[in-house]
């Protein structure tokens, strides 16, 4: 979310049909069209222009969480003109916006520039992304740490200028980075460090609520039952 962009997004308290690089989209009475139209003058961090043919790539490209939905629904994208793309379907299809806009959970909207992904490839990619989000990648060091920089071009004002990510599993020193000034802001307070946080009163605790968690069940090919359960235990 910080090096790309999206057509439409969840945004603090907007849900999931927020403009982002879209300055506005409609969705068919009939469930079975959508069109949405670029904001001007969008850049990715090349200094190349956000174009329809963009979208259309990045959405036909898109392999990830609910892609095969997306390509069985879809009968085609067409580009109207230079901001201006729509999505036809094969019946009407309910869930396209929400799919396309929870970015948490699907990323068909996420936007890529197709001509630099094509020249240097999916490995070239991923050592020099480039996106059209708030922050472009100044360097990274895979698994330890991301830093970036504001995308001055960003259709938004960006007020944090550098911005560095950095993966430290243990809680416990993510805390005393935090207490010591090394960082700004740690995710996941375990139960057990709460309260240090709380009565530290140069410390904030927040509430967040965008995490994500699946509870998968293993399925077997077989007639005889693997694993037996008790709802209850009443010795």
């Amino acid at each position: 979310m910080a090096l790309h962009d999206a057509l439409i997004k969840n945004f603090r308290e907007v849900r999931y049909d927020h403009p982002a690089l879209a300055e506005r989209f409609e969705f068919a009475e009939d469930a079975k069209s959508a069109w949405f139209r670029l904001r001007p003058g969008i850049k990715f961090h090349d200094g190349t222009p956000v174009a329809p043919e963009d979208v259309k790539w990045s959405y036909e490209h898109y392999r990830g969480a609910s892609g095969e939905v997306f390509r069985e629904k879809t009968q085609g994208v067409e580009i109207i003109d230079n901001r201006t793309v729509r999505f036809h379907f094969k019946e009407p299809f309910l869930d396209f916006p929400i799919l396309l806009g929870t970015a948490n959970v699907c990323g068909a909207g996420w936007i890529v520039p197709a001509k630099y992904y094509e020249t240097v490839g999916q490995d070239g990619f991923l050592q020099k992304p480039i996106g059209a989000g708030p922050y472009k990648l100044v360097s990274q060091q895979p698994g330890v740490k991301l830093e970036f920089e504001a995308f001055e071009d960003y259709y938004r004002p960006v007020h944090v200028k550098n911005l560095t990510m950095v993966s430290v599993p243990e809680a416990a020193t993510r805390l005393a980075m935090l207490e010591r000034g090394e960082a700004d802001i740690m995710y996941f307070v375990p139960g057990e460090l709460i309260d240090r946080v709380k009565n530290n009163p140069k410390l904030m605790l927040a509430p967040v609520v965008s995490g994500n968690w699946w509870l998968e069940f293993p399925g077997f090919r077989t007639r005889r039952a693997r694993f037996t359960t008790n709802a209850c235990d009443r010795r």
